[in-house]
Order: structure tokens, then sequence, then C-alpha cells
């Protein structure tokens, strides 16, 4: 929530600053990017996995929804 401390190229004194990357845009969220995926499929050393819906924010998976049929 409160960002991640990255060191970043200090153009003015050179060598390198702090600086505090945010991730989620908290208090604008329309200007983050959102993305929802239909079957994206996952594939690991043990089994592949494919769920019905996987939500991105900014890049980052948030949301994987499975969807069961109906009997």
């Amino acid at each position: 929530k409160d960002g991640i401390a990255v060191s970043v190229p200090d153009r003015e004194r050179g060598g390198q600053k702090p600086e505090r990357l945010r991730i989620i845009d908290w208090a604008e969220p329309g200007q983050n990017d959102f993305l929802l995926v239909s079957q994206l499929s996952a594939v690991g050393n043990l089994y592949t996995c494919r769920p019905d819906l996987v939500g991105f924010v900014n890049g980052l998976p948030w949301l994987v929804v499975e969807l069961k049929a109906r009997q």
C-alpha cells in the first residue's frame, strides 16, 4: 500500500538516491491499468492451471476466478 523502496540514479549529484515506487495509484484509481483475461494458462513443473478469469492491475495478478457449470 505504501509502495516499495528502490534505489534510482541521481542525475544531479551522481550515484544513487532512494525513492518510493508506488505500484498502485490509490488516490486516482483511473490512472491504473486494468485487464481481465479469460482462460489464461499457467504452466508449472507439476501441472498446468487454466482459471476461467484472471484480473490484473498494472500487470500484477490480483484476482483469480473459477466458474463452475450449473448442473
